[in-house]
Order: C-alpha cells, then sequence, then structure tokens
C-alpha cells in the first residue's frame, strides 16, 4: 500500500501527485577581481547569472591568462545554455552579452526589465565608441569598407564570419598554379602564428553598433513581479523580478518551480547580488524591505540566497552627510573660479547624479554663472528616454517628474563640442565618461586639468583593480586620517596629491600633408585597378553570351569549354574558386561557381558558371583564404530561357499564380503586406546607413605624457549599495535554508560568514565557493506522477492553501493496460491502515504517516470481523507557520502575545471575549455586594475558565509545540494556529 501526501514545500493539484524537488548546483566563473558571472544548474540545465565585463583589463601576464581562460569557458558554454539573467544595466553586468551573441552563438533566452535592456546598450555603446576612437576596431572598420564598395559597386558585401580574413588579404587575386607541398606547410605555419598574435580580449570590445544593437534588441523585457513561465528545459519554473535599488531597472531574481506553495519554499532560489536597501534621489529601496523596517514575507526562509559580500567590511556614511559635503565641495571651487570634474558611468548611476545636481543648480540659482556640463555620446539618448521610464522611478523623481527635464544640464557629444561652446577658463562642473578614467574623454580632460591647483578630481567610488581612478583612489586613502579613511563611517577630505605621473594617451589621427596624399594616391591605384578588372569581367561575359547565343538549347560551343577566359595579349580575364564544402552550397548540379564581382543574385550563366565534374588534375585553383587545392574539369554553362518556343515572353509568376482566384480584396491585401514589407526592409536599411559612419582617412598613434597632479582629489561613496551593517541585519530575516557567498575580498566573505554564523537561528549550511568551484546546494529526486481514481476523487475534502486545494489520499496503485499513468484507488477495509489517534496538544507535524501498530499474540479478538471500524485517517496540517504572523493573529482578538526567546511565544491569557464568556449573568455573587463586587467576580470567574498562559515552540521543520494549562486560552490559541494551516486527513 502506498500513501501520498502533499507537503507544504510541493503541493499537489486535484488530479496529479507530482514531487518537484530540485538539483541545484552553482560555479562561479569569473576570475577575482573581475565583475561576475555564475553558472547554476538546475536539474541539469544550465542559466548564466549576469556577464560582465572591466572597462580596461590590467595587462599584468596573470591577470590576461585568467581572463583569457575565463573567456574561452564562456565561450564554450554559450551555446549550451538555456537561460540568461541580467541583473543590473551596468557594463560589469552585461558587458559580455553582445559578445556571446556575435561571437559565441548565444541563442537561449535573455531576460531583463526594459530600463536594463535600453540603458544597458547605450552603456555599451558608448564602451564600445570610446575603445574604437582609441585602439583600430577591425569589425567597424571591415563594416564601413563594406559599405563604401556596395555604394560604389566595386565589389559584393564579405560574410560577417569572415571578415577579419579577408581584411588580411583584401585586394588578392585568385591564381592557378602548381601544388607545392612547402609552400602549403608555410602557409599553414603562418596561419598558426598569425592565431597566436591574435589577442583574445579585443574580440570583447571589438564589434560594431549593429551587432550590440542586435544583442539588447533580443532581450525579453519583463516588469518587477510579473510571473513568467519559463518553458523547454526549464518548463515548471517560475521566474520572478523585483526591484533591488542601486540602479533604474535593476532586479532580484526569484527562480521557483510553479507547484511551490510559497516563494520562501525548500525549492526556491533568490539572485541579489547587489541591492540597496535605502531610498535614494531617483529609486526607492529594494524590495527585501516592507515599509523600510521589516523584511517582506515572501522573501523569508527562502532554499538558496546568494548574495556578495564587496562591502561587508563596510560603515557608510548617512546620505545627507555626503550630499551636503560634496554640493558644498562643487559651490566653493566653483565660486573661486575652478572647474569640477565627476567621472561616472554613461547610464545608470549617471542618473542619480544628475537628478542632485540639477535639484542643487536650481535651488543655489547656480546655472546663469556655473555651467553644469555633461560630455556623453550617449547622455542625450538616456535623458530624454527616461522621461518614458516614470513607474520604474521612486524617491524625489516618483513625487515630482519636472526634475527630470535637467533644464540646467548642458549636452556635449565630444570634448570638440564643449570647447567651441564654453570657453576653458569659464569654471564649470563636468559630468563625463568613463569612471575609471581609463580611456575616452574622462582621460583627457583629467590630464588637462590636473595640473591646475585648485581644479576638483571627485571620485564617487573605488573603482576598477588596475585603473587610473583606482590609483588615484589609493593616493587619497594613504591621506586620509584614522576613522576617515573609505568605509570607515565618516567623511574624508580633499587632499591634494602633489606627485608626477606618466599617463599612455591613445588617439585617433586624421592624416594630413604628405600622409594623406600618400593615402589618397593609394586608394586612387586601388580604384583604377578595380574598374579595370571590372571592365574586363564585363568584356568577357560579353564573349561567352555571344559564344553560346548561336545555339541556346544545345551544348556550348568548344570555345566556352575552357577553364581560364583569356583577353587580348593572354592576360587572364575571369577567374572561377570553388565555395563552401565539397558541393559548394549551390546544390550538387552547381558545385563550382564564378564568384567574381557580379556573380550575384541575378546574374547571367557566363557569369555564375559552374563544373559538372570533380577530378584531381594537374592543375588546382587556390582561394584566397589559402589551403588546399581544388581541381575542376568540364564547364557547364546554363542559361535560362527569356522566351518560349514560339518566341513568347515567359512569365514565371503567372505560372505560379495558376489556379489561384484572387479577388480585388485579398489583392489589395496582397500588395499592402508585400509594400509593408518593403517599407520595412527600407527602413531597415535606413537605420543601418545611419549607423555607419565614414570618417576621412586617420591613423592610431600612442604617446606617453608627464602629469603633475596639482589638483585636489576627493572621493564620496555616491555607489549606491547596502553597506555591511545592512548585510548583516538583513540577511538574518530572510533566514535562507542555505546561503551562499561570493564577490568579495576573503576578509569580507569570512566577516559575512561569520556575522551570519555567530545568530542562532541562522543556517549553518553557508558556502563560499571560489572562482570555477562548483558547489552543489539542493538535491535532485525524481518526479512521479499519478491519476487519482474516481474512487479517491468522490472522497476527498479539500482545503485551501495559497493557490491550491489539497487533501489527504490513501489507497493502493493500480496499473491501466491502456495508459503509461498509474492509477490511485482506494484501499479495501481489511488491508487500511490503523491509525492511532494523537493529541492535537502535543504535537502538529506537516507530513507525518504513522507505523501499522503491532499487536501481541493472544489479541486476535481485536481483529475480527464483528468489531472492525473504519479507520481515522491522521490529521495532517499543511503549510509552514510564521510567528510574527501568529502574533497579530492573536492581537487581532485582543490575545497579548511576546516573544520569550528565539521560537518561543508566550500567549494568553485570552480575555472573555476571545471565548465568547459572557461575563454578566454567569457569576454565583450575591447581586446586594454592588455592581462592581459582582463584576469582579465575573472576571476571577472568567480567568480561572481562560487557564494560563500557552507557549508556542518551533521545534524543527514541520514542527510545532503547545505547551500550557487546560483552559480557554489553549483552546483560542490551538484555533488560531489550525486555521493558519490547511487541514488535511
Amino acid at each position: 500500500m502506498t500513501q501520498i501526501a502533499s507537503t507544504s514545500d510541493a503541493l499537489v493539484p486535484q488530479t496529479a501527485a507530482t514531487s518537484t524537488a530540485q538539483g541545484i548546483t552553482l560555479t562561479p566563473l569569473a576570475p577575482p577581481n573581475f565583475p561576475q558571472a555564475y553558472l547554476l544548474t538546475i536539474d541539469g540545465t544550465r542559466i548564466l547569472l549576469d556577464c560582465g565585463t572591466l572597462d580596461a583589463v590590467p595587462q599584468d601576464l596573470d591577470t590576461l591568462s585568467s581572463v583569457v581562460a575565463y573567456l574561452s569557458t564562456l565561450a564554450t558554454l554559450a551555446p549550451t545554455l538555456s537561460l540568461v539573467l541580467v541583473s543590473h544595466p551596468l557594463l560589469s553586468s552585461l558587458g559580455l552579452l553582445p559578445w556571446l551573441k556575435a561571437r559565441c552563438g548565444l541563442r537561449c533566452p535573455v531576460y531583463a526589465t526594459l530600463p536594463t535592456k535600453e540603458m544597458g546598450r547605450w552603456a555599451v555603446e558608448e564602451w564600445v565608441e570610446a575603445k574604437s576612437e582609441e585602439e583600430r576596431n577591425e569589425s567597424r572598420d571591415a563594416v564601413q569598407r563594406d559599405a563604401k564598395a556596395r555604394l560604389n559597386g566595386t565589389k559584393e558585401a564579405e560574410t560577417e564570419g569572415r571578415k577579419r580574413k579577408k581584411q588580411k588579404l583584401e585586394e588578392k587575386k585568385v591564381k592557378e598554379e602548381e601544388l607545392d607541398p612547402d609552400e602549403l606547410m608555410m602557409d599553414a605555419a603562418m596561419a598558426v602564428e598569425d592565431e597566436k598574435e591574435t589577442d583574445p580580449w579585443d574580440e570583447v570590445w571589438k564589434l560594431t553598433l549593429s551587432e550590440v544593437r542586435d544583442a539588447f534588441f533580443s532581450i525579453n523585457a519583463i516588469r518587477w513581479n510579473q510571473p513568467v513561465h519559463l518553458s523547454g528545459p526549464l518548463k515548471g519554473y517560475l521566474l520572478l523580478s523585483h526591484r533591488s535599488g542601486h540602479t533604474l531597472g535593476g532586479s532580484l531574481f526569484t527562480l521557483r518551480p510553479t507547484l511551490s506553495s510559497s516563494a520562501g519554499s525548500t525549492n526556491s532560489f533568490l539572485y541579489a547580488p547587489i541591492f540597496n536597501h535605502l531610498k535614494e534621489h531617483h529609486l526607492d529601496g529594494a524590495a527585501l524591505l516592507e515599509g523600510g523596517a521589516r523584511i517582506s514575507e515572501g522573501f523569508r526562509r527562502m532554499g538558496v540566497v546568494l548574495v556578495g559580500a564587496e562591502r561587508s567590511l563596510m560603515v557608510a556614511v548617512k546620505r545627507s552627510e555626503r550630499e551636503r559635503a560634496l554640493l558644498d565641495l562643487i559651490t566653493k571651487t566653483l565660486e573661486s573660479s575652478h572647474s569640477v570634474l565627476l567621472p561616472t558611468d554613461p547610464s545608470a548611476r549617471l542618473l542619480e547624479l544628475l537628478v542632485l545636481l540639477e535639484s542643487h543648480w536650481t535651488f543655489a540659482n547656480l546655472g546663469r554663472q556655473f555651467p553644469l556640463v555633461l560630455i556623453s555620446r550617449t547622455g542625450k539618448d538616456v535623458t530624454t528616454f527616461v522621461r518614458s521610464l516614470t513607474e520604474w522611478f521612486g524617491g524625489q523623481v516618483g513625487e515630482s517628474e519636472g526634475v527630470l527635464k535637467f533644464s540646467n544640464v548642458k549636452m556635449f557629444p565630444s570634448l570638440a563640442a564643449l570647447n567651441s561652446a564654453i570657453p576653458a577658463h569659464v569654471p564649470k562642473l563636468i559630468l563625463t565618461v568613463p569612471s575609471t578614467l581609463s580611456h575616452g574623454i574622462s582621460r583627457e580632460l583629467f590630464v588637462q586639468m590636473a595640473s591646475t591647483r585648485g581644479n576638483v578630481v571627485v571620485l564617487t567610488g573605488r573603482s576598477e583593480e588596475g585603473s587610473l581612478a583606482r590609483s588615484l583612489w589609493n593616493a587619497w586613502e594613504e591621506k586620509q586620517a584614522k576613522g576617515e579613511k573609505w568605509g570607515e563611517g565618516k567623511l574624508g577630505k580633499a587632499v591634494e596629491i602633489g606627485e608626477e605621473v606618466k599617463l599612455e594617451m591613445k588617439k585617433k589621427v586624421y592624416l594630413e600633408g604628405e600622409e594623406l596624399v600618400a593615402y589618397e594616391e593609394k586608394e586612387r591605384l586601388a580604384a583604377e585597378a578595380a574598374q579595370k578588372k571590372a571592365a574586363l569581367l564585363e568584356r568577357s561575359r560579353r564573349m561567352l553570351d555571344a559564344a553560346g547565343g548561336d545555339d541556346s538549347d544545345s551544348e556550348s560551343g568548344s570555345d566556352d569549354d575552357s577553364d581560364v577566359d583569356q583577353a587580348e595579349g593572354g592576360e587572364i580575364v575571369s577567374r572561377r574558386r570553388r565555395v563552401g564544402g565539397f558541393t559548394g552550397g549551390a546544390g550538387a548540379w552547381d558545385e563550382f561557381l564564378d564568384l567574381t564581382p557580379g556573380s550575384g543574385e541575378g546574374a547571367t550563366g557566363a557569369q555564375k558558371q559552374s563544373f559538372d565534374v570533380y577530378v584531381k588534375g594537374a592543375y588546382a585553383v587556390r582561394s584566397e583564404e589559402g589551403g588546399l587545392g581544388r581541381f575542376r574539369m568540364f564547364p557547364v554553362i546554363e542559361r535560362k530561357r527569356r522566351v518560349d518556343a514560339y518566341g513568347e515572353a515567359i512569365d514565371v509568376e503567372g505560372w505560379l499564380k495558376r489556379g489561384v482566384d484572387e479577388d480585388e480584396f485579398t489583392r489589395g491585401a496582397r500588395l499592402a503586406l508585400e509594400n509593408a514589407k518593403a517599407a520595412g526592409k527600407r527602413a531597415r536599411e535606413e537605420e543601418e546607413k545611419a549607423l555607419i559612419r565614414f570618417e576621412p582617412p586617420h591613423k592610431y598613434v600612442v604617446e606617453t605624457v608627464d602629469v603633475q597632479l596639482l589638483c585636489s582629489i576627493f572621493v564620496v561613496d555616491m555607489e549606491g549599495r547596502a553597506d555591511g551593517r545592512a548585510l548583516k541585519t538583513i540577511l538574518p530575516q530572510i533566514n535562507p535554508r542555505k546561503l551562499v557567498i561570493v564577490d568579495g575580498t576573503p576578509a569580507a566573505i569570512n566577516d559575512l560568514a561569520e556575522s551570519c554564523k555567530s545568530v542562532a537561528a541562522m543556517t549553518r549550511e553557508i558556502f563560499a565557493p571560489k572562482a570555477e568551484e562548483c558547489i552543489v546546494v539542493g538535491e535532485e529526486t525524481k518526479n512521479f506522477t499519478v491519476r487519482l481514481g474516481d474512487s479517491i476523487m468522490a472522497s476527498l475534502r479539500m482545503s485551501r492553501v495559497d493557490d491550491y486545494d489539497v487533501a489527504y489520499v490513501s489507497g493502493t496503485i493500480h496499473f491501466d493496460p491502456e495508459s503509461d499513468i498509474p492509477i490511485l484507488e482506494r484501499a479495501s477495509l481489511v488491508s487500511a491502515i490503523v491509525v492511532p489517534q494523537v493529541s492535537d496538544a502535543k504535537l502538529i507535524e506537516s507530513a507525518s504517516v504513522p507505523d501499522e501498530p503491532k499487536l501481541e499474540d493472544g489479541d486476535a479478538s481485536a481483529v475480527s470481523p464483528s468489531n472492525i471500524l473504519p479507520p481515522l485517517a491522521p490529521s495532517l496540517f499543511i503549510g509552514d507557520l510564521r510567528l510574527t504572523l501568529l502574533k497579530d493573529r492573536l492581537q487581532a482578538i485582543n490575545v497579548p502575545s511576546e516573544f520569550a526567546g528565539e521560537g518561543v511565544l508566550v500567549c494568553g491569557p485570552a480575555p472573555p471575549e476571545s471565548f465568547q464568556f459572557a461575563v454578566l449573568g454567569t457569576s454565583n455573587a450575591d447581586t446586594r455586594m454592588g455592581a462592581r463586587a459582582v463584576a469582579q467576580a465575573a472576571e476571577k470567574e472568567a480567568a480561572l475558565v481562560a487557564g494560563g498562559k500557552v507557549a508556542v515552540k518551533k521545534v524543527g521543520r514541520g514542527r510545532l509545540v503547545l505547551e500550557g494549562t487546560p483552559g480557554e486560552t489553549f483552546q483560542v490559541v490551538r484555533r488560531v494556529v489550525y486555521s493558519m494551516h490547511a487541514q488535511a486527513g
């Protein structure tokens, strides 16, 4: 006999009983000091949690080798992933997503909120464009060359997967020559050498704007608290995103089986690497807190929680003190006729600074004297787009939308545009990107402003390891007094470094003078060669058409059987090469094609020549990419017939439409659809053309400059993240069953782990995995499905739990030959299990099946047919009782209750009205003693009936104990406890 009971962790629908436990493993993929990415596997299904990158990777060998291994791991995993989750619109959370999409074959669904999707795209675009202004981006250059070629009609577009190889071998002709084994070996060695010289990190950022936009357009935008029922390998799981603070649209993700009774079940997973519990100017705090003070019920007792410990050792300064110090320093500096440089990120945290400074400029009326400037290529797009996201904002912006107009902010796409509009000597506050000062406009402005005493550079965080901003932060940290250092709870002071540093400056220089003349001469010669080649090809085409025009229905003449077409003087006119694999990609009957310009779609038979036999001979054709030769013979010229045997033009479309009746309405709908497709195609082409900017001839140079640091450096924490004190307070209140601590120094991780272990009620299962260390945080169990028979369904007594109806069932399994699903039917009375009754005052267990009692010898009369009674099913209480919620329920009926320790709630005594005790008229006191005496006697009698206090204790998972003296208080508390559970049995 089999007994199946549903518990609080896996509820069962009315028609099936299913076990939905999951096996969970977690692996940090990124090396130390690198933005984290995590591989989560659930029952063998792979999920990637974030995929961020650094603004600039340090050039030491150890870091480069670990980063190359990390990128190789991601590239290998990309095609096998089933889901990608992106938490924040930061480069450190999604910087590698376009690379994974464009280069690594990532095809699985990607989920993020709408602000994360759009603002993350602008962050990556800003990064790629800024890097491309200082280093050569071969992908973008190839797109520009192809666009020029399409406009000039000199060559066809190259396929995306072969752009880099074709650029190295551009302008080389296809030659026919005898195969030389030594030369083939030399070519292979050169190819290997080229691969060794390629920097793998270049592939990450050397992308085109089209590739970046395509990657972000493919993201599935979701809203906070929007349930997403996953499909495919993750079918049966529910994904939810929640507000995290820190960034606009930043999310915490919860993942759990659809049939779980609550978000806090054993099978649930919470991904919370970064969050901010405090309210900011443009954001509300994280959804973890309800009303800003207590943990939301939906996040209590989660199965697995992943949290970052980077700021575990920090004690943050109050927001009002930080902002007052920052604004006072800015105002004082501007009034002293000096400027302030404030580097920041291009999208997410930029908004908090803009809202703060916009309010200050308006309140202090600084706009007329001191310009507030933002220099960013995407700044105008960001500030315009966020005005449509008012439902995502909070704080000051949520109360008033007018601040998003940024009327005091002057935006410029480049430093040259700023210099042409505002003189350099005018005091101003400049916000620019990136925050690391590793490249781009911020680095160039720093070099200009650092050598002027009185200017101030404000850093809003520690920045990345190895960046210029991090080195300035280190220098500032050394000059701070004890107690005023970073993370010690007090603000530091602005200091002057007074040192000389050497900085490497990369930039793009446009060609002038002799260099420009030489470049133009080279381009002119290349254009003439291309025109000459096109003319020879056109002449060859006319000759072939003339030769084959005499007999279009017969075989080609002997003059056309040659593999090589020649013009006068013996000069080779047309070359043909093999494409694709052995069958060429054009069909087995059309293996070799002439891919000279003009042989694409719409080319004539002479231009698109095929060879019907592939044999070895004395000569071979080597393609542009090198490699083995291809032998070919017997050219076949296939021509399309323009007229039929009677001289009438052949209408192909008419034959295709033959037998199809098309009325005016259908014809109009078809034409409208065709016009819409054509319009969409033109719009896409125009958008692609808009992304391509044809630049004048240029080169890239690197120079080293000496910078005297005479300006002042001030560091203020504007990262908008929870500090160590908040983490150590929130996590014990969440009280997860398993805790995973990541993303921090070993000291920070150990500090947070020890703090959690010091809480007696906190879980002992705390993990701190290292890079590439796989940990198991969940168990994998098998799933079974059982169909309930008619006899079971007729006797069910359903009880409501959340959104589900549950019941206790007991029976035997039958296998129906017509169905693969076993059927559960009621057991007979003789084979039923005798279940002893258990006092309700002793113990309540969520899912317990008592053992069958053993009968002593001589008790055979106890089981005689005459005294068999139907057994009583055990009482099951389904649900997870929370003592805080029980306390609220008791207070609602005026039953006093208070906590006497962890896991113990002392209740009572219950007032008379809670158990319907009529105080008046029930006392035996003499009424002649007065009403007051009668009332006192009635109260004493009610107190006796109520009994003493009752203690409610949680002694383990699914085990609850009620202790107290018999009385109405015990009955009232037990009744409330019962009401908070679903009863089955």
